[in-house]
């Protein structure tokens, strides 16, 4: 153990000496974007052990229910919406592309999990694919491929939340795209 930056806590517990240094840690993780998996792995490790007779008010209790809160979430996690639009701004590296896929992956994910409650996260799926697909450095065959899943991803919003114009307009621009990039083959 470091001794200059690591202290013993209570029940064999490690903790940063100083919070500032947590802080720039955690700001560190953040900007590389590698909080996702230990937050996640935190939150469950967190409610699989919650003693539910003395939750919230224990440690465990208060630390589960403070990393819970959206708007901590929301701070030190960029949503995929982020993560699409500044990979849409520095399309040029290769790492943009991954960031995208990645963010993508769980944007799908979240429509399969909670598409039917929620519309949103196939309006983020599509509105920000469709901003990839005009700006990102893909080939012909990625632009075709790419509008191909939104569209699969976006027929199936409309059977949930058939009355959201937003996912109505948004189908149809993606239409528009799909013809235009086919188009294009065409000639």
């Amino acid at each position: 153990m470091n001794q200059h930056l690591l202290v013993g806590a209570e029940g064999g517990r490690v903790r940063l000496r100083h919070r500032v240094v947590a802080e720039k840690a955690v700001q560190y993780f953040h900007s590389q974007r590698q909080l996702s998996e230990p937050i996640r792995g935190l939150l469950f490790a967190l409610a699989a052990g919650i003693d539910r007779a003395r939750y919230p008010r224990d440690r465990d209790g208060r630390l589960l229910v403070r990393v819970m809160n959206h708007e901590w979430l929301i701070r030190h996690l960029p949503s995929n919406q982020e993560v699409i639009k500044r990979a849409v701004q520095d399309s040029t590296s290769q790492a943009a592309r991954q960031r995208v896929e990645e963010a993508l992956g769980e944007l799908e994910d979240a429509v399969i999990r909670r598409g039917h409650q929620d519309s949103y996260p196939a309006h983020v799926m599509g509105s920000q694919g469709l901003s990839w697909v005009r700006h990102g450095p893909l080939s012909h065959d990625e632009r075709l491929t790419l509008l191909r899943r939104l569209r699969h991803v976006l027929d199936s919003a409309p059977e949930y939340h058939a009355g959201n114009p937003e996912l109505r307009q948004l189908r149809r621009d993606l239409e528009e795209a799909y013809l235009l990039v086919g188009a294009v083959e065409e000639t």
